[in-house]
């Protein structure tokens, strides 16, 4: 590619690749102008970008007619020297899904409008096609996530009041953990370790993951602490048996205040309070006056326990059940809470060998997870017992067998006690808390930036209305949403 450089006419510069002149010979600034006014968007967007600009002559007149928009460049001819006046400039090089996330929020990619300099679709059609699939396949991604966060953001809160609500025992770690950690997912592997977990349970801290539990009830062995993360309605169900007398005893559940979890099991049960310190809901703990321990946000309560474990102990840790791979028959280790569920509505036609077969079939959320746990650093303590070669890598996490284990554990003294006693809260106190936390939220939920949070569609929406009508019928649904969410919040308080 052959790039010369000229004066105009107008006393500016412009270059020529290949022979094909970039910008006007005569009059670039009056040229870039004339674009611009050619090329109009109908609404104010968050971000512009403009594909291959050359030199910056549109950004003066793009940021005069979008003063709150993020205005930079996609740069394809890395020869130019003028990039420096954009608010950002991705080379086409460095250009990726994971290099669009961290620029931008996914409310940012769903407010974005493009604009291609003329020249730069003459000269480089095929790169800008490349540009379009991965941006495609980044808004494709960021408005699953947005739909997601406006069912969930809402519901999150509402389980933090909840589970606020139905708190009766807490506790916390006296010490780090000092014996090795056991992880237990619900993968079919899980099955081959659990003999072995068992037998040296008194020399190992088990973490569960709530999707293990019943399993782990079945062969008689009791988690030190049960792992549950996730907001919806369905991760409560595998809960279901600390609500029975005989194993509500004594177990201590780790969750965030917006994890699900049926208000009867909190009651009877230990807690240990975990925060993601990020959220409407990160200060909650803090204003209630209870301690908690720091955790991370993922998309898999296998990373949360991951974290968990790394934070609470410097010892080796095992996973035991972390397949993340799609296999043949049950997806789960057995007995398995949703299964048990599904199993109710099977009949000749529905039966569970065919529910078994549709969930057999690749998972892309799978694919993530597993994804997510290859990119991790700084392993070289972590494990995972399966037999070797049977599932895909999880990179710098090493796989050993149930023999291996065994070698590395048997040796270990027996574990000690690492939970403080329990502390127990007070009706009255409650009910003076969740007035402080109602007169919180209320205080939160003035602010656009918090409604957004929430409701980040219909902000979305907003933004993308072309006339004052539009604008006003989605504010009142903003408004109506919020007056519904408030109400609920009222109602689990006790607030009149």
């Amino acid at each position: 590619m052959e790039i010369l450089f000229y004066d105009t006419k107008s006393g500016d510069k412009t270059f020529s690749v290949d022979n094909i002149f970039f910008h006007s010979k005569y009059a670039p600034k009056t040229e870039a102008e004339r674009f611009l006014s050619a090329n109009t968007f109908e609404y104010s967007p968050k971000v512009i970008i403009v594909v291959e600009p050359g030199f910056s002559y549109l950004y003066s007149p793009l940021k005069k007619k979008y003063p709150d928009s993020k205005i930079g460049i996609i740069r394809i001819i890395t020869q130019v020297p003028d990039s420096s006046v954009w608010d950002f400039c991705i080379n086409i090089t460095d250009l990726s899904k994971e290099s669009l996330k961290s620029l931008f929020t996914e409310s940012e990619l769903l407010s974005t409008q493009f604009l291609c300099w003329s020249a730069a679709q003459k000269l480089f059609s095929t790169e800008i096609k490349n540009i379009f699939g991965i941006f495609k396949e980044s808004f494709e991604e960021a408005k699953s996530l947005i739909i997601t966060r406006q069912y969930f953001e809402k519901k999150w809160l509402i389980n933090a009041f909840n589970n606020i609500k139905y708190l009766k025992k807490i506790t916390d770690l006296t010490k780090k953990i000092n014996v090795p950690v056991v992880i237990t997912a619900s993968g079919p592997s899980l099955k081959e370790a659990l003999p072995y977990i068992k037998k040296y349970s008194d020399r190992i801290f088990i973490i569960c993951l709530s999707s293990a539990l019943s399993v782990l009830l079945k062969y008689q062995i009791k988690p030190d602490l049960v792992l549950t993360s996730d907001g919806g309605f369905w991760a409560g169900q595998h809960l279901k048996k600390l609500s029975n007398i005989h194993f509500s005893q004594n177990n201590i559940i780790a969750l965030p205040a917006e994890a699900y979890i049926p208000g009867s099991i909190t009651e009877q049960n230990i807690i240990l309070p975990l925060s993601y310190h990020d959220g409407l809901t990160k200060d909650f703990l803090k204003i209630c006056g209870i301690k908690s321990i720091k955790a991370e946000r993922n998309g898999t309560v296998s990373g949360t326990a991951l974290e968990l474990a790394r934070t609470i102990s410097e010892n080796v840790i095992y996973f035991c059940g972390l397949d993340l791979c799609s296999s043949k028959g049950f997806q789960h280790t057995q007995p398995n809470e949703i299964e048990i569920n599904s199993q109710i509505t099977d009949n000749r036609i529905s039966t569970s060998e065919g529910r078994a077969s549709k969930s057999g079939f690749n998972s892309y959320s799978l694919s993530i997870y597993r994804s997510w746990f290859c990119q991790q650093t700084g392993l070289s303590q972590v494990y995972r017992i399966i037999e070797k070669g049977s599932q895909k890598s999880l990179g710098n996490i090493k796989d050993i067998t149930t023999e291996d284990f065994e070698n590395k554990i048997k040796g270990w003294q027996k574990k000690s006690e690492y939970f403080m006693p329990t502390k127990e809260i007070s009706k009255e106190r409650k009910q003076k808390i969740l007035k402080i936390l109602f007169e919180h939220i209320e205080e939160l939920l003035q602010s656009q930036v918090n409604q957004e949070q929430l409701f980040p569609l219909d902000f979305i929406s907003l933004r993308h209305c072309r006339n004052e009508d539009e604008k006003k019928e989605v504010m009142q649904r903003i408004e109506n949403n919020l007056t519904s969410l408030k109400n609920k919040i009222k109602k689990i308080c006790g607030i009149k």
